[in-house]
């Protein structure tokens, strides 16, 4: 059976200028669309993200994703696109209070931390990005989980989402890239957002990528030889552990200047790894 792949970023090439994160995104996506292979992406409609421009269309089941804040909840919405000149499918969580305020520098910078209102970004678009699916009567595979914007996702299936049925078929992989700086989120914003952390340490960068390995069925690293923004964590010594703990199911890819075959090729050993686990 055809897997069904659902990823969720922060960058997506062309919505968001050419990075090592959403050049692999966009290059492998295309690759499986063209291959009959279900992939659809999710991330934040920024400010600058034109709706003409890309075509962006109202999704009537998604008008409306509740997420529980303080003593009541908050009420973003998801519009969809296509990758241009592709059919891949792309969700865009809508929230100007929020994301409308994000530039495109900031965007497209390697450390979420530039946005004051960063943690709350991360809060909202990891419980959209897990309800959404809900919401589209779609139940993906696997769920790629990028980087710190999408880090508390394996933690929020395992702990606050674990008695749905509907997310049950669904296994979270953690992507990290080089291209990103790796950051934890504070208590109060988790709280916030009604976001138990329990015993383990969110609000710790260590922490929250152990977390996120933990939960986790599989890690990939995108690992580029002039970025080096995730080293410090990824040499970590208890990191490093549960990294050979996860065995064949860590798969660290080396790009450099990739060409077109170079995508074919890794979209191809990229699929037969989710395909294994």
């Amino acid at each position: 059976m055809t897997l069904r792949i659902y990823a969720s970023t922060r960058k997506i090439t062309p919505f968001t200028e050419s990075s090592l994160t959403g050049d692999f995104l966009q290059a492998v996506s295309t690759v499986y669309n063209e291959n009959k292979i279900d992939i659809r992406l999710y991330m934040p409609k920024y400010g600058f993200i034109s709706d003409r421009k890309y075509i962006l269309r109202e999704v009537i089941r998604l008008k409306e994703i509740p997420v529980p804040y303080k003593d009541g909840e908050i009420v973003p919405s998801v519009k969809s696109a296509f990758i241009p000149e592709t059919r891949v499918q792309v969700y865009f969580l809508v929230y100007p209070e929020l994301f409308k305020k994000i530039t495109r520098p900031i965007a497209e910078s390697h450390d979420l931390s530039q946005y004051e209102q960063w943690e709350s970004c991360t809060a909202i678009f990891n419980h959209t990005a897990i309800q959404t699916l809900e919401y589209l009567y779609w139940q993906p595979d696997i769920m790629l989980c990028c980087n710190t914007e999408s880090a508390l996702i394996p933690y929020l299936l395992k702990k606050s989402y674990h008695d749905k049925e509907w997310y049950k078929p669904t296994k979270p992989v953690l992507l990290l890239s080089q291209d990103m700086v790796f950051k934890g989120i504070r208590k109060e914003i988790l709280d916030e957002y009604h976001i138990d952390a329990g015993d383990e340490d969110l609000n710790d960068p260590v922490g929250l990528l152990k977390s996120a390995i933990t939960h986790s069925h599989a890690v990939i690293l995108l690992d580029h030889p002039d970025m080096s923004h995730l080293n410090d964590l990824l040499s970590d010594a208890s990191v490093a552990k549960l990294l050979k703990q996860k065995g064949e199911q860590y798969l660290k890819l080396s790009i450099e200047n990739p060409d077109e075959n170079t995508w074919n090729d890794m979209a191809k050993q990229v699929y037969h790894f989710l395909e294994s686990i």
